[in-house]
C-alpha cells in the first residue's frame, strides 16, 4: 500500500461547514487521502466556495473546487451534512484529479458521460438534479472500471468506503430520529 494522498482542505465559502470535523470524517471514513486543514506541500487542495457550479466539484491542475452555495438545501433534501456533502464533492475531485496526475494525455471530455446519468460523476446536469443525484449516493460500475483501468484502485476503493460512510451516517441519523420521535408519540 503507497502512502496517503495530502489533501489540504480551505473553506472560501459561508457554509456551516466545520473543516475539522470535515478532515476527522474523511479520515475515518477511509485511509488512502488524508485530509487536513494544513500540510507543507500538499499533493491536492479543496477549496470549498461560494459559487454556482451545477456540479459536484470542478479541477483545474491539483486544485478540486467544490461549490456550496446551494449546499444547505441540497442537505436538507439528501438528509446530509454539510461536512458529509463536502466529502462527497471533494473526494470525487480529489479521484479524478488523481487520474490526471498520472494520465497526463487525458481531458476533460474524457471524464463526460450522460450515459448513467444518476452516476455521482456524470456531468452537464441542472443544478436541480445535483439534489437528486447525491440523495442516491451512486457511482456507476463504467466510472469505477474507467479509474481502475487509469491506475487508481486504491482510489475507488477508498471512494466506496466513503460513500458507505456517508450512506450509514445518513441512515444512522434516521434510525436515531425515528426512535426518538418513538419515545415521544411525534410523527417522523
Amino acid at each position: 500500500m503507497s502512502n496517503p494522498v495530502s489533501c489540504a482542505v480551505g473553506n472560501l465559502s459561508t457554509s456551516a461547514m466545520k473543516l475539522d470535523h470535515l478532515c476527522r470524517i474523511a479520515n475515518n471514513a477511509q485511509t488512502h487521502v488524508s485530509y487536513a486543514t494544513r500540510f507543507p506541500k500538499p499533493e491536492v487542495v479543496v477549496a470549498f466556495v461560494d459559487s454556482a457550479l451545477s456540479e459536484l466539484f470542478e479541477v483545474q491542475f491539483n486544485i478540486v473546487t467544490v461549490p456550496m452555495v446551494h449546499a444547505a438545501g441540497i442537505c436538507e433534501y439528501t438528509k446530509l451534512t454539510p461536512e458529509e456533502f463536502g466529502l462527497l464533492g471533494s473526494f470525487l475531485g480529489v479521484v479524478q484529479q488523481r487520474a490526471l496526475v498520472l494520465n497526463s494525455e487525458l481531458r476533460a471530455e474524457d471524464f463526460e458521460h450522460n450515459a448513467t446519468p444518476h452516476c455521482l460523476f456524470s456531468r452537464g446536469r441542472e443544478k436541480e438534479d445535483v439534489a437528486t443525484i447525491v440523495e442516491r449516493l451512486f457511482v456507476c460500475d463504467s466510472c469505477y472500471e474507467f479509474y481502475r483501468c487509469l491506475g487508481l484502485e486504491q482510489e475507488t476503493e477508498a471512494l466506496k468506503k466513503v460513500i458507505e460512510f456517508v450512506e450509514y451516517q445518513r441512515i444512522d441519523r434516521s434510525l436515531h430520529r425515528r426512535s426518538r420521535a418513538k419515545g415521544t408519540g411525534e410523527r417522523t
